[in-house]
């Protein structure tokens, strides 16, 4: 009996990771929203599936997301991190993560897919390289 916490010792149960048990929350479900996010190849700015699909990528405004089969080119939903630039041009993160030309606004640390074949002979014939 000497090894059980008294009860107001005890720590806080661990909520369940079970959306049927999750209690509702007027920002919605995160991890629903997580499997939408999406990150553009090139810059690694990261949006929601339908922000893609409504306004392609702000940064690289020469790629075709118009359908789900040329997002699915441009875009990936494996990518790793986040960060949050409010003023690229100024901070010291984004001339360390090469996006201090970039928009403001949500961006992977890393993308772990490859990027396919024919978005990098795009960007080859654009002369563009790419900072992984």
């Amino acid at each position: 009996m000497a090894d059980r916490d008294p009860p107001s010792r005890r720590p806080a149960p661990v909520p369940s990771l079970d959306p049927a048990h999750a209690l509702p929350n007027k920002d919605g479900d995160f991890a629903l929203l997580n499997k939408q996010l999406r990150a553009c190849f090139v810059c690694k700015l990261v949006k929601a599936t339908t922000q893609w699909m409504d306004g392609g990528c702000d940064n690289c405004r020469w790629m075709d997301m118009s359908d789900m089969e040329s997002l699915d080119q441009c875009t990936t939903t494996n990518f790793s991190g986040l960060m949050t630039l409010m003023e690229p041009p100024t901070s010291w993160v984004a001339k360390w993560t090469h996006t201090a030309k970039c928009v403001p606004g949500c961006y992977a640390l890393s993308i772990n897919d490859e990027m396919p074949r024919r978005l990098q002979e795009s960007l080859e014939n654009r002369g563009m390289r790419m900072h992984r």
